[in-house]
């Protein structure tokens, strides 16, 4: 009987030194959980920050590119006519020669 008291004197002595380890190492995780839940809310607050202004950077550019395609799409236009022009005084071209040719043929 009294080895057995001895023994599970034993086994409740190891047991609360493994519950004493095991508390301190849960403290110590509970500690760097929350430092690195700290940093992460740190890092998604810079993200959404830098998300802003990439956001308001695009607005940006979108409408710097639409205003150069304004001005893009205006100096299409006149080229267009232009050309329309020239195809136009050669078709006129094209006619007046094959007028003359039947006429003179």
């Amino acid at each position: 009987m009294s080895k057995t008291n001895k023994s599970l004197r034993d086994v409740v002595n190891r047991l609360e030194r493994e519950k004493l380890m095991l508390e301190t190492r849960a403290k110590s995780t509970n500690k760097t959980v929350h430092s690195q839940a700290a940093i992460a809310n740190i890092k998604v607050q810079e993200l959404q920050q830098e998300n802003a202004q990439l956001s308001e950077e695009l607005e940006a550019l979108k409408h710097n590119a639409l205003m150069q395609s304004s001005q893009g799409m205006e100096t299409l236009r006149l080229k267009n006519k232009f050309l329309q022009d020239r195809v136009e005084a050669q078709e006129r071209k094209i006619t007046t020669f094959e007028l003359t040719r039947k006429s003179g043929g």
